[in-house]
């Protein structure tokens, strides 16, 4: 988890790791589709450029990581890399790449501190007891640049407090990727705010609230994090219709006068009834959060049209999508209550450049991996700071560039990578906007065909 702000002693070290762990699986992948699947010649070009920066990515690892050396050495004498080009039986070469990983993997984490991990889970505090983020001066980790799209990511070998207001600190804290933010928590900015002589209502929506738990790695959620910090004292609307967490947070909620409990799933115009009917008159809440896995940007629609003026939007985006395009699908009601989004993810909540659409009067204030954080215009400038990047820096730093963008397990990018298909084309933005939107479409023929999916260009603003 601190990889991403790594020791800058150990800076090299993790950015070999994670080259060499990446290449094996494209590596994987590529093998998985040899000729006859593809021409030879096409296929030879690709082996060889993949394997090759493997290879110089072991050969510093080798200087670096003793422990390692067994795993990587296996890895060169039964991976098709090393045997010849493209030879090597695929379950062989497999099972000895996924050995080299896990060993790369274990050493990149060994300054993980387990008996403060533990510590932590056992009072459940927000953050967990860490050492304190590395220094302004260690630059961060981004995706292989070898592996991605040219130049994508040439930019961002940004300091850890590069987007932190110069008169205050740093705080440390862990995105749902795990790893730490160089920017602001959606809690440490509306403090700023206040600070600013902003008044805050302390009135949060949370849709989607799943076990109310505060957490970090896939258990964050800015919104159950600001009504369980009792500083804050915050009030709100939470909702939820899975029955495994309805258990918690009918324990956490259940006889609370300050936080109203929706149980059961719900729709845009009944969520948005539900919270005109408890909110502050002004509409003007802290925060709306918004994770249902089913047009979640039809729910941030309702809400503003009915005038409900969040400062910030905390928001699921389908992570492929780069922001000059917007891709969405209806809200299905038959949806509602089932795990039926299918093998590939099919229940859209919306891509960054949908919901920028959708939320006019709001700025991307940054991508935090699978997530989004948009902030009323005319706030942002209260929250700013650091390089005013755009719409698609901000998607490329957050998302494109973030190191864990494939390893992830539970991302759509990984979900389509585990049914066979890489999606990397969709986000390179050296292929023209028109073909990467004919791509998208076709990742759900029949859906565009029934007009229940649609994607269109759009202007980048930023």
């Amino acid at each position: 988890g601190d990889a991403r702000a790594a020791d800058p002693a150990r800076h090299g070290v993790y950015a070999a790791a994670l080259t060499a762990i990446e290449g094996l699986r494209i590596s994987d992948c590529l093998l998985a589709y040899a000729p006859p699947c593809q021409e030879q010649s096409r296929f030879d070009r690709a082996w060889a450029e993949i394997c090759g920066e493997v290879d110089r990515q072991l050969a510093i690892l080798q200087r670096s990581l003793v422990k390692a050396g067994a795993s990587t050495e296996e890895l060169q004498e039964k991976h098709g890399c090393w045997i010849r080009p493209g030879a090597g039986d695929l379950a062989t070469s497999r099972d000895v790449a996924n050995k080299a990983i896990r060993a790369l993997m274990m050493q990149i984490t060994e300054d993980v501190d387990i008996a403060r991990l533990t510590s932590w889970a056992a009072v459940r505090q927000p953050v967990p007891l860490l050492p304190p983020m590395a220094p302004a001066s260690s630059p961060w980790l981004s995706y292989p640049a070898a592996f991605s799209p040219p130049g994508a990511c040439d930019m961002f070998g940004l300091a850890a407090d590069t987007f932190w207001p110069s008169d205050e600190p740093p705080a440390p804290w862990r995105d749902v990727s795990g790893l730490f933010s160089m920017f602001p928590s959606v809690d440490t900015a509306l403090r700023r705010l206040q600070r600013r002589g902003i008044d805050l209502s302390r009135f949060v929506v949370n849709l989607g609230a799943a076990n109310g738990a505060c957490g970090w790695g896939s258990l964050y959620d800015p919104a159950n994090c600001l009504l369980r910090d009792r500083s804050y004292n915050a009030t709100g609307i939470v909702f939820e219709g899975d029955e495994v967490g309805l258990a918690r947070l009918r324990r956490l909620y259940g006889r609370s006068s300050r936080v109203h409990l929706r149980a059961g799933f719900t729709t845009p115009r009944m969520a948005t009834r539900d919270v005109l009917s408890v909110m502050p008159h002004s509409g003007d809440i802290d925060l709306l959060k918004v994770d249902v896995d089913n047009c979640d940007v039809c729910f941030v629609e309702a809400m503003l049209q009915a005038g409900v003026r969040p400062k910030f939007i905390h928001v699921e985006i389908t992570d492929y999508v780069p922001p000059d395009l917007e891709a969405r699908m209806p809200f299905n009601g038959r949806l509602m209550g089932q795990n039926a989004c299918g093998p590939l993810g099919e229940c859209m909540c919306g891509s960054l450049g949908a919901f920028l659409h959708a939320a006019s009067g709001y700025r991307l204030y940054y991508v935090e991996f699978v997530n989004a954080v948009l902030v009323r215009a005319d706030l942002y400038e209260h929250v700013a700071a650091g390089p005013q990047l755009s719409e698609d820096e901000l998607w490329r730093l957050g998302w494109l560039c973030n190191p864990l963008r494939t390893v992830t397990v539970w991302t759509h990018t990984t979900i389509f990578r585990r049914g066979g298909l890489d999606v990397t084309a969709t986000m390179d933005s050296k292929v023209p906007v028109v073909e990467r939107r004919r791509l998208v479409e076709d990742l759900f023929p029949d859906k565009a065909a029934r007009r229940e999916y649609s994607v269109s260009v759009r202007q980048l603003g930023g």
